[in-house]
């Protein structure tokens, strides 16, 4: 910085100290900027015989009448150069994190290398107060910094604080939760219950015979997207009064009486097939509090891959479940 750029004043000492090189710099820059505009202004007035206002409007169009209004203040408030006199002191608050909070937060990483940011934050403020209210983003910074954030390099486990030998790997797979589908799976394959009732459902489906009652036929109600038309509705609607019902609203155990078994996809399906999606759906409410099966269109429906079978769907499992409840009605 050059020497003429030095403050006198003791304000100006005391900012300066407590600025770093390139804050102070700045802010420099900043000031005789503002000194240039308030020089100008009052030179412009002087030489021309305008208002304040005018001068300034003049000169610098772009800066507020409030804004120069407090800047003569200051320059007449203060002491030394122009430029010092307009200096903003204004600083923000340093947000540099404590060493000793950093080195906390780093050792809570090394212990639990699965711990959250909020869980992290938490141990910090029991220990600093309100210093320890770290951000999500420092706090990821930090552990990034210090090669502890979301570890999966060939040298570290991916959870928990083991550190394997130089060119050594070992690829780990944690489960948490629905991790108790396992031993579900284990006791269910050691009792063959859901292999049982899925043999039994096998049994009924081979004994079904074509319905002797007229199925309708709705694929020719369809437009070529596979919508129904409104003919769809005519003729279901054919015979009805206005304001009554017609017999698609009827309950499952009346339409199973008229449904054609022989032609739904269950009983198409063997014993091995019909088995991990009957125990799926006892697993459901395991995983999910939410209504029917759609919580496994969420990531806890990633757990049913723990029991050997496939993550099915919601879809799936309603199909199954709809096409199961003629069979009861019957």
């Amino acid at each position: 910085m050059e020497e003429q750029y030095e403050p006198q004043s003791a304000l100006g000492n005391a900012l300066r100290a407590r600025m770093s090189e390139g804050r102070w710099r700045r802010g420099v820059e900043s000031a005789c900027a503002r000194a240039a505009v308030f020089e100008g202004v009052a030179a412009k007035r002087q030489a021309e015989g305008l208002s304040w206002r005018r001068a300034l409007a003049a000169v610098a169009p772009e800066v507020s009448w409030s804004t120069y209004s407090n800047w003569r203040r200051k320059h007449a408030r203060r002491s030394g150069a122009s430029w010092e006199r307009l200096f903003d002191e204004r600083s923000p608050p340093s947000t540099a994190l404590a060493e000793s909070i950093a080195a906390s937060a780093r050792e809570l990483r090394e212990i639990d290398r699965t711990m959250s940011t909020a869980t992290a934050r938490a141990h910090l403020i029991k220990l600093y107060g309100n210093a320890g209210a770290v951000s999500d983003t420092k706090l990821r910074r930090l552990w990034a910094a210090a090669g502890l954030n979301n570890p999966s390099g060939p040298n570290e486990v991916r959870s928990g604080v083991v550190r394997l030998g130089p060119g050594e790997r070992e690829d780990v797979e944690f489960f948490s939760g629905g991790a108790g589908l396992a031993l579900l799976t284990a006791a269910d394959v050691e009792t063959g219950t859901t292999l049982r009732l899925a043999q039994s459902i096998e049994a009924a489906c081979e004994a079904v015979e074509p319905t002797k009652h007229q199925v309708i036929d709705d694929s020719a109600d369809r437009d070529a997207r596979g919508r129904f038309t409104a003919d769809y509705n005519a003729r279901h609607r054919q015979g009805v009064a206005n304001g009554e019902v017609d017999g698609r609203w009827s309950s499952d155990a009346v339409k199973a009486a008229r449904r054609d078994l022989s032609k739904l996809r269950t009983v198409e399906l063997d014993a091995a097939n019909l088995a991990p999606k009957l125990f799926a759906m006892g697993a459901t409410p395991l995983l999910t509090e939410r209504r029917g099966f759609d919580g496994l269109a969420s990531p806890a429906g990633a757990w049913l891959a723990v029991t050997g079978s496939l993550a099915y769907m919601p879809a799936t499992l309603d199909k199954l479940l709809a096409e199961l409840v003629p069979w009861r009605s019957r």
